[in-house]
């Protein structure tokens, strides 16, 4: 509002109100302070929409996720699949995942918004969740610096070697799988779940901003679409280059290149959702 306020306006303000007595322009209605309560809760409300998809397009091109979906092209080719059938194993496996993140958001978003309603356990919540995404900024910060140090082996917001090995396990069982298209439906669902212990690090403060901003309606909902859609656009992406001639060797050169990159825009990511959290009880929308 720079440009609204200039000294020939505020020194006509000051001349009209020379004459009024203080007590009726010093007060102001409350129908005034409705509408502006209204219009901060809904500028606020639109912020979710960006928070939500770019959060949803980095945790699809996380190093946890890319990494996965780098072992399971590669082991593809290994296995001398043919390229429809690798197309129609990465659309299977796309669909299952975005039907379990969907569902499993759905799950994870009444657990916090039933948590919302009690006052005390939501104040705690919100608190928790805020002090959560505040933490993961920092760590992710910390992560893309041992990237750019060429370090990504010990980055701190990784998968534990015993899921990565479960994941290869499975990924190596499916494969081999003469009804390839059903296997990679059961890879594509447990791979979500075994993931959540990485991906869930986004994932869960997302919901916990979404039910703060949206409360629990279908907007929440159509939220989670979007976050799931958002999710799954890069392993989209992954498959078409893949399609069309990109080996698992240049996509690991991909990822190692731009990983500290992705970490960075997370951590900025964090510090909206951590803000979110701070600013949202002030505006009157914990637990609507």
């Amino acid at each position: 509002v720079r440009e609204d306020v200039t000294l020939e306006r505020m020194a006509d303000l000051l001349a009209q109100s020379a004459g009024i007595p203080a007590s009726d322009w010093l007060e102001v209605s409350h129908a005034e302070l409705a509408s502006a309560d209204t219009a901060m809760v809904r500028r606020y409300q639109n912020m979710a929409f960006y928070v939500v998809i770019g959060n949803g397009l980095l945790d699809g091109i996380n190093p946890c996720a890319f990494a996965t979906i780098i072992f399971l092209l590669s082991y593809l080719q290994v296995a001398r699949r043919k390229p429809r059938q690798i197309a129609a194993i990465a659309l299977a496996f796309v669909a299952a995942v975005f039907l379990s993140y969907f569902a499993l958001g759905l799950g994870l978003a009444q657990l916090i918004a039933s948590l919302l309603i009690l006052k005390t356990a939501g104040k705690f919540l919100n608190a928790a969740m805020a002090i959560f995404a505040l933490m993961l900024m920092a760590l992710n910060f910390r992560d893309g610096m041992l990237c750019l140090r060429g370090r990504m082996k010990d980055m701190t917001l990784q998968l534990p070697g015993f899921l990565k090995q479960g994941i290869h396990a499975v990924i190596r069982q499916g494969a081999r799988q003469t009804h390839f298209i059903l296997a990679a439906l059961a890879i594509g669902a447990l791979i979500s779940l075994l993931e959540l212990a990485c991906t869930g690090q986004v994932y869960l403060p997302t919901i916990g901003y979404v039910i703060q901003t949206q409360g629990l309606t279908l907007g929440a909902a159509g939220m989670l679409l979007i976050y799931s859609l958002a999710f799954i656009l890069p392993l989209l992406a992954i498959f078409g280059a893949t399609y069309f001639g990109m080996t698992s060797a240049k996509l690991t050169t991909l990822l190692q290149k731009h990983a500290s990159t992705v970490k960075f825009l997370t951590a900025l990511l964090f510090l909206a959702l951590f803000l979110g959290f701070a600013l949202g009880p002030r505006l009157g929308l914990m637990g609507t």
